[in-house]
């Protein structure tokens, strides 16, 4: 899976609140240079957008 479609997996769960957040569990999972990889304006508000839905869908969310 490339650390894109891993981003966008990662945000849709409602476990974080922050691309950056996502960013450093992207690195911890081993993929290399993730805040390269989504250091583009339109993907980061892709992702902020992904983020808010999936936590205002799931308030309980860990």
């Amino acid at each position: 899976m490339g650390v894109v479609e891993r981003a966008f997996e990662l945000a849709r769960k409602g476990k974080f609140k922050m691309v950056s957040e996502i960013q450093v569990a992207l690195t911890k999972e081993g993929y290399d240079f993730a805040s390269q990889h989504l250091s583009s304006p339109s993907l980061v508000r892709q992702l902020r957008q992904v983020i808010a839905a999936a936590n205002a869908g799931s308030p309980t969310a860990e």
